[in-house]
């Protein structure tokens, strides 16, 4: 089963449509130009999910428009491709957009959120780009994908939709770095926080033992032995507080 079949889209959003180059960079700068051309073989618009083709409302106030999103396969000369390319790309479409490279058995998907430009409407700004790692295709990634199959998701409007295919990409960082695939139905931000945290206190400690191994200060030394040994208790802490989250989902 391809990535795109355990989304289970109703056929009415899918779609092949090739997006002329030319066309994508007609208003770019001569650096937005070449860096596409250097990068992109193709890009293909494969689903159009709006309210005619879904049956899930649109979802537009002042600030976001969520009419239509789409999904775009980038056919890409290099793998992974940049957050500066997935960048340029979200800000080429006004519409919200989920892309995705795929070399081999390998994929990348990346998400963005947009507003609407209040000095013009019919142009949105690019607020935040989200990417996952390079992926492998297997059993285990066609169930991750899975929590956002068509049939299963209850959403009230486009902009939850959309939000769900967001959320599976913010997530996937977990997979690296916990060797697991999480539920969509955690906290991400909390998530996403502890995670950090454990990142950063690993660094603490490697540090500390290394400036532990190179100190001649006896007192000093006992003072790294002892901030070493707080940040294992918390290392220890946020494991388990993160592995709890992680299960009560």
């Amino acid at each position: 089963m391809s990535w795109m079949e355990a989304l289970n889209l109703p056929k009415s959003c899918l779609i092949q449509k090739r997006i002329p180059l030319k066309k994508l960079v007609e208003h770019s700068t001569l650096k937005q130009k070449q860096l596409i051309e250097q990068t992109i073989s193709s890009v293909t618009l494969v689903a159009l999910i709006d309210e005619e083709t879904s049956r899930i409302r649109a979802y537009v106030d002042a600030y976001e428009n969520y009419q239509a999103f789409f999904i775009l396969e980038i056919t890409s000369k290099r793998f992974p491709l940049s957050s500066e390319v997935y960048g340029l790309l979200h800000g080429m479409f006004p519409n919200p957009t989920i892309l995705y490279s795929i070399y081999e058995n390998r994929i990348q998907l990346s998400s963005a959120l947009k507003r609407i430009n209040l000095n013009n409407a019919e142009q949105t700004i690019v607020e935040e780009v989200y990417i996952t790692p390079t992926l492998t295709i297997n059993e285990e990634f066609i169930n991750y994908i899975s929590q956002i199959n068509y049939q299963r998701v209850k959403v009230s409007n486009l902009k939850e939709y959309y939000s769900k295919y967001s959320q599976i990409i913010q997530l996937s960082q977990i997979i690296e770095d916990m060797n697991q695939y999480p539920s969509i139905n955690v906290d991400v931000e909390l998530l996403q926080k502890l995670v950090e945290d454990i990142k950063n206190i690993q660094v603490s400690i490697k540090l500390n033992e290394a400036e532990n191994r190179k100190e001649k200060s006896l007192a000093r030394r006992m003072d790294l032995h002892m901030q070493i040994k707080i940040d294992r208790k918390r290392l220890e802490a946020l494991q388990k507080q993160t592995m709890e989250v992680l299960c009560q989902s």
